[in-house]
């Protein structure tokens, strides 16, 4: 670790005296970093070193602290709250952090998150946020990009749910998915098989897809109402879940809407036959595939003997009924400029 001339913080210090610390070099405008050690592969680690590396040689002043339990992304986040100059928040891990992050930067004070600029050195297992706006994994060229500092304002979309019998909601930044979809990220959260690779998630999806029912459901807009049975449901800010998979591809992250995609009443023998078209944007051409967009949206399950699950950025969230909104301009993100 003495290779690193810039601050580098271990989380062997207590929670409060970090967060505490946070504020003080937000202060003096330095750049913090929060980071998943453990996200991603043993490539990823290598990749985040080297970002820390680059920094240091470019004159890059930061403070870097990493997570040490699930949740805790979030709370470092809170240590934003004092007043100071404009931040540049960087988050180092998957979707998974990314989401933590999100939530965080949401729960500070709105006249600290319009002096904040969050950006997001993909080293997950997925990626599938930055994948909708082509941010680089190579650590050069990703802070080449950050170095431009090129801003624009996400949309988030808010969804409300119950865990545990209680109610709860979350934000999330690329896409919530319900019935198949989190019934898959719940078998991954319980270790049913780790998803290590692309091939290997393949493998998981069909393993799980041979034992999923589908859930008889019920999907209300302003505008649009419908039942059906559905093999998924997707609610995207985003297009990309899975590890690529293109299932919301009209999804657009500034034009203030959520994007729904709803899989009706598909065969399994349908799913694996199309299953091209989920990785290469042609996935509202499938039979029984209904694609619209809405400010806001309820789904619910018209069996009462059975539980609708929710998952948010592929993080299991709790059962519906469900209902989104979208955020629209909810906050900067540091982007490429060809997104302009």
């Amino acid at each position: 670790m003495n290779r690193y001339r810039n601050i580098y913080i271990h989380l062997f210090f207590f929670d409060k005296l970090l967060i505490g610390y946070l504020g003080k070099m937000q202060e003096k405008g330095k750049v913090v970093i929060i980071m998943n050690p453990v996200s991603g592969n043993r490539r990823s680690k290598i990749r985040r070193s080297r970002l820390l590396d680059l920094m240091t040689q470019r004159g890059i002043s930061y403070a870097c602290f990493e997570t040490k339990y699930k949740g805790h992304a979030m709370e470092l986040v809170q240590g934003l709250k004092e007043e100071s100059a404009s931040i540049f928040l960087i988050g180092m891990g998957g979707d998974g952090t990314n989401n933590e992050l999100v939530n965080g930067i949401m729960q500070l004070p709105p006249e600290h998150r319009e002096n904040l600029a969050y950006c997001l050195f993909p080293s997950g297992t997925g990626n599938d946020w930055a994948r909708s706006f082509d941010i680089p994994i190579d650590p050069s060229s990703w802070l080449d990009m950050w170095q431009e500092q090129f801003a624009k304002k996400h949309d988030l979309g808010l969804v409300r749910y119950y865990a545990d019998g209680q109610e709860a909601q979350r934000y999330f930044i690329n896409i919530a998915g319900m019935a198949y979809d989190a019934y898959l990220v719940g078998k991954l959260e319980k270790g049913f098989m780790s998803k290590s690779n692309k091939l290997v998630y393949l493998g998981i999806l069909l393993r799980c897809l041979m034992a999923y029912r589908l859930h008889p459901v019920q999907v209300e807009s302003d505008s649009y109402v419908f039942q059906s049975k559905c093999y998924t449901i997707n609610v995207g800010i985003n297009r990309f879940a899975g590890g690529g998979m293109e299932v919301v591809p009209d999804a657009d992250a500034f034009d203030g809407l959520l994007s729904i995609t709803a899989a009706k009443d598909l065969k399994k023998y349908q799913v694996v036959y199309e299953l091209r078209r989920f990785y290469n944007g042609t996935y509202t051409q499938i039979p029984k595939v209904e694609a619209f967009d809405a400010k806001a949206v309820k789904v619910s399950c018209t069996d009462a003997d059975r539980i609708l699950e929710v998952e948010a950025d592929g993080e299991y969230l709790g059962v519906g009924p469900c209902t989104f909104q979208s955020i629209p301009a909810a906050f900067n993100v540091i982007m490429p400029k060809k997104n302009n």
